[in-house]
C-alpha cells in the first residue's frame, strides 16, 4: 500500500456506491468500543469485490481508524466444511 501513502481516501467506494472510509470513520466515532461493518472489497491478489466485514475502532489519541476484515465468502466455506463433518459424525452414530 506504498502507493496509498499521502493520499486521501474519503472517497473510496465499493461496488455499491458506498463510500467505505467515511462508513468506517463514521461508525468508529459512534461506536467507541468498536464495531463491525459490512462492505464489498477486493479479494487479495485479484481484482474481484466480494462480500466482507470489519471490525473498526477508533484510536482517538492517535484520531486513527484502525480495523481488521475477512471475506464473508471464507466464513462460509469453513461453515459448510463443519457442517459436512456434523452430517458425516450424526450419519455414523445412527447407523451404529
Amino acid at each position: 500500500r506504498q502507493d496509498k501513502i499521502g493520499k486521501n481516501d474519503l472517497d473510496t467506494v465499493d461496488k455499491k456506491g458506498t463510500k467505505i472510509v467515511a462508513l468506517f470513520i463514521n461508525k468508529a466515532i459512534k461506536n467507541p468500543q468498536g464495531t463491525l461493518v459490512t462492505y464489498y472489497w477486493y479479494r487479495p491478489n485479484t481484482k474481484i469485490m466480494e462480500e466482507k466485514m470489519s471490525f473498526i475502532k477508533l484510536i482517538k489519541r492517535w484520531n486513527w481508524v484502525v480495523g481488521t476484515g475477512v471475506c464473508l465468502k471464507d466464513i462460509q466455506k469453513k461453515l459448510d466444511l463443519f457442517r459436512i463433518s456434523i452430517e458425516k459424525e450424526i450419519d455414523v452414530f445412527y447407523r451404529a
